[in-house]
Protein backbone atom coordinates (compact mmCIF):
# COMPACT_ATOMS: atom_id res chain seq x y z
CA UNK A 1 0.00 0.00 0.00
CA UNK A 2 1.53 3.27 -0.62
CA UNK A 3 2.35 5.52 1.83
CA UNK A 4 1.72 9.71 1.70
CA UNK A 5 3.55 12.34 3.24
CA UNK A 6 2.64 15.99 3.09
CA UNK A 7 4.27 19.37 5.08
CA UNK A 8 2.85 22.52 6.15
CA UNK A 9 6.06 24.27 4.94
CA UNK A 10 8.05 23.85 8.16
CA UNK A 11 6.98 20.22 9.21
CA UNK A 12 6.36 16.86 7.85
CA UNK A 13 3.65 14.74 8.49
CA UNK A 14 3.28 11.01 7.46
CA UNK A 15 3.38 8.55 6.56
CA UNK A 16 -0.38 7.55 5.48
CA UNK A 17 -2.55 5.57 3.52
CA UNK A 18 -4.74 7.45 0.72
CA UNK A 19 -7.57 6.73 3.57
CA UNK A 20 -5.97 8.49 6.39
CA UNK A 21 -4.90 11.35 4.30
CA UNK A 22 -8.30 12.16 3.02
CA UNK A 23 -9.53 13.00 6.39
CA UNK A 24 -7.20 15.77 6.99
CA UNK A 25 -7.84 19.49 6.29
CA UNK A 26 -5.24 19.95 3.43
CA UNK A 27 -5.31 23.67 1.04
CA UNK A 28 -4.57 23.07 -2.41
CA UNK A 29 -1.06 24.46 -1.62
CA UNK A 30 -0.20 21.77 0.79
CA UNK A 31 3.13 20.46 -0.63
CA UNK A 32 3.00 16.20 -0.75
CA UNK A 33 5.62 13.79 -1.63
CA UNK A 34 5.15 10.01 -1.69
CA UNK A 35 7.60 7.38 -3.27
CA UNK A 36 7.70 7.45 -7.08
CA UNK A 37 8.11 11.65 -7.04
CA UNK A 38 11.22 13.33 -6.80
CA UNK A 39 10.31 16.26 -5.36
CA UNK A 40 7.99 17.55 -3.15
CA UNK A 41 4.81 18.99 -4.92
CA UNK A 42 1.23 21.23 -4.24
CA UNK A 43 -1.71 18.65 -3.79
CA UNK A 44 -3.42 20.65 -6.59
CA UNK A 45 -0.70 19.95 -9.09
CA UNK A 46 -0.71 15.51 -8.00
CA UNK A 47 -3.48 14.18 -10.48
CA UNK A 48 -3.77 11.33 -7.83
CA UNK A 49 -4.71 13.47 -5.16
CA UNK A 50 -5.89 16.62 -6.08
CA UNK A 51 -9.60 15.10 -5.22
CA UNK A 52 -9.21 14.63 -1.68
CA UNK A 53 -11.14 16.74 0.36
CA UNK A 54 -9.54 16.80 3.79
CA UNK A 55 -10.54 17.18 7.43
CA UNK A 56 -7.67 17.16 10.12
CA UNK A 57 -4.29 16.24 10.83
CA UNK A 58 -2.13 13.89 12.84
CA UNK A 59 1.00 14.62 14.49
CA UNK A 60 4.46 14.58 12.62
CA UNK A 61 6.81 11.20 12.77
CA UNK A 62 10.43 11.02 12.45
CA UNK A 63 11.88 9.63 9.25
CA UNK A 64 14.98 8.80 8.40
CA UNK A 65 16.88 12.04 6.39
CA UNK A 66 16.96 9.74 3.63
CA UNK A 67 14.14 8.66 2.76
CA UNK A 68 12.02 11.81 2.79
CA UNK A 69 13.58 14.43 -0.08
CA UNK A 70 14.00 17.70 1.09
CA UNK A 71 11.13 20.32 0.75
CA UNK A 72 11.68 22.52 -2.44
CA UNK A 73 11.36 25.69 -2.49
CA UNK A 74 9.24 26.95 -5.07
CA UNK A 75 11.52 30.39 -6.03
CA UNK A 76 14.67 28.13 -6.68
CA UNK A 77 15.43 28.11 -10.21
CA UNK A 78 16.00 24.23 -10.16
CA UNK A 79 12.60 23.81 -8.26
CA UNK A 80 10.67 25.36 -10.35
CA UNK A 81 8.42 23.56 -13.30
CA UNK A 82 10.96 20.88 -14.84
CA UNK A 83 9.24 17.63 -15.58
CA UNK A 84 5.85 18.49 -14.60
CA UNK A 85 3.30 17.77 -16.79
CA UNK A 86 0.97 20.42 -18.32
CA UNK A 87 3.26 23.29 -17.44
CA UNK A 88 6.38 24.62 -19.40
CA UNK A 89 10.31 25.50 -18.10
CA UNK A 90 9.24 29.03 -17.02
CA UNK A 91 6.54 27.54 -14.43
CA UNK A 92 3.66 28.91 -17.03
CA UNK A 93 0.53 26.64 -17.18
CA UNK A 94 -0.61 25.50 -20.75
CA UNK A 95 -4.11 25.14 -20.25
CA UNK A 96 -5.23 23.48 -23.45
CA UNK A 97 -3.59 20.91 -25.32
CA UNK A 98 -3.49 21.04 -29.73
CA UNK A 99 -6.97 20.45 -31.20
CA UNK A 100 -6.58 16.53 -31.78
CA UNK A 101 -8.94 16.42 -34.72
CA UNK A 102 -10.67 13.50 -33.27
CA UNK A 103 -13.83 14.14 -34.24
CA UNK A 104 -13.35 15.44 -37.54
CA UNK A 105 -11.50 11.79 -38.40
CA UNK A 106 -14.23 10.00 -37.22
CA UNK A 107 -16.67 11.82 -39.16
CA UNK A 108 -14.60 11.35 -42.67
CA UNK A 109 -14.01 8.05 -41.51
CA UNK A 110 -17.79 7.28 -40.91
CA UNK A 111 -19.93 9.48 -43.43
CA UNK A 112 -17.22 9.29 -46.32
CA UNK A 113 -16.43 5.56 -46.30
CA UNK A 114 -12.69 6.63 -46.24
CA UNK A 115 -10.17 4.26 -44.82
CA UNK A 116 -7.60 7.11 -45.07
CA UNK A 117 -8.90 8.82 -42.41
CA UNK A 118 -8.07 5.94 -39.84
CA UNK A 119 -4.36 7.30 -39.98
CA UNK A 120 -5.64 10.25 -38.81
CA UNK A 121 -7.89 8.93 -35.92
CA UNK A 122 -4.52 7.03 -34.78
CA UNK A 123 -2.84 10.58 -34.69
CA UNK A 124 -5.82 12.41 -33.19
CA UNK A 125 -5.50 9.35 -30.31
CA UNK A 126 -1.92 10.52 -29.34
CA UNK A 127 -2.28 14.18 -29.25
CA UNK A 128 -3.77 14.49 -25.38
CA UNK A 129 -2.20 11.72 -24.04
CA UNK A 130 1.15 13.07 -25.08
CA UNK A 131 0.25 16.81 -23.86
CA UNK A 132 -0.69 15.75 -20.20
CA UNK A 133 2.57 13.56 -20.24
CA UNK A 134 4.48 16.85 -20.85
CA UNK A 135 5.52 16.61 -24.52
CA UNK A 136 3.73 19.87 -25.76
CA UNK A 137 5.95 19.32 -28.88
CA UNK A 138 5.22 15.85 -29.66
CA UNK A 139 1.48 16.91 -29.15
CA UNK A 140 1.74 19.33 -31.61
CA UNK A 141 3.22 17.22 -34.21
CA UNK A 142 0.77 14.71 -33.66
CA UNK A 143 -2.22 17.75 -33.80
CA UNK A 144 -0.93 18.60 -37.37
CA UNK A 145 -0.43 15.02 -38.67
CA UNK A 146 -4.12 14.66 -37.67
CA UNK A 147 -5.25 17.01 -39.66
CA UNK A 148 -3.03 16.88 -42.40
CA UNK A 149 -4.50 13.03 -43.03
CA UNK A 150 -8.18 14.20 -42.27
CA UNK A 151 -7.88 16.70 -44.90
CA UNK A 152 -6.43 13.93 -47.09
CA UNK A 153 -8.77 11.68 -46.69
CA UNK A 154 -11.81 14.41 -47.31
CA UNK A 155 -10.03 15.99 -50.47
CA UNK A 156 -9.64 12.02 -51.87
CA UNK A 157 -13.59 11.55 -50.56
CA UNK A 158 -14.74 14.61 -52.44
CA UNK A 159 -13.12 13.74 -55.76
CA UNK A 160 -14.25 10.22 -55.66
CA UNK A 161 -17.33 11.55 -55.05
CA UNK A 162 -17.01 14.10 -57.96
CA UNK A 163 -15.79 11.45 -60.31
CA UNK A 164 -18.58 9.16 -59.33
CA UNK A 165 -21.12 11.86 -60.20
CA UNK A 166 -19.98 12.21 -63.41
CA UNK A 167 -19.63 8.78 -64.20
CA UNK A 168 -23.76 8.37 -63.39
CA UNK A 169 -24.13 11.78 -65.52
CA UNK A 170 -22.16 10.35 -68.80
CA UNK A 171 -24.07 6.67 -68.47
CA UNK A 172 -27.38 8.34 -67.86
CA UNK A 173 -26.68 10.89 -70.89
CA UNK A 174 -25.33 7.81 -72.79
CA UNK A 175 -28.10 5.21 -72.70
Amino acid sequence: MRQYFYSDGESQFGPYTYEELSSFDLSPDTLIWYPGLDTWVELKESDKLRSLLFKGKKPMIDLPEEQVPEIFQPNEPEARADGIPGLDNEGTAKRKPPKNWLLESLLVTLLCCNPLAIVAIIYAAQVDTTFYEGDREKAEQFSSNAALWVRVAFGVSVIVAFFYFFILLFSYLSG
